[in-house]
């Protein structure tokens, strides 16, 4: 598993009781356990080349025509049908 939130990757690692995160219920940390049993590896991608940006957050247009591009997607505009 791809992830680029260097927090997320710690805590899934390393489960540990930080102010941020103390109202998650231990029983809802599913990822933790899948790590601990190695059945997922998580492993850091850089911002740059997270090619699922496009899905989930707003990006400048140039960023976001390389990701769709990447994806090996087109970007349509008004009259490129």
């Amino acid at each position: 598993m791809y992830c680029d939130n260097t927090c997320a990757i710690a805590q899934a690692k390393e489960p540990r009781a930080h102010q941020k995160n103390k109202h998650i219920l231990r029983k809802f940390h599913l990822i933790q356990q899948f790590v601990d049993n190695r059945e997922i590896k998580i492993s850091k991608v850089h911002m740059d080349t997270n090619l699922v940006d496009p899905l989930t957050k707003p990006l400048p247009q140039p960023k976001f025509e390389t990701h769709v591009r990447a994806m090996g997607m087109r970007c349509l505009r008004p009259g490129d049908a």
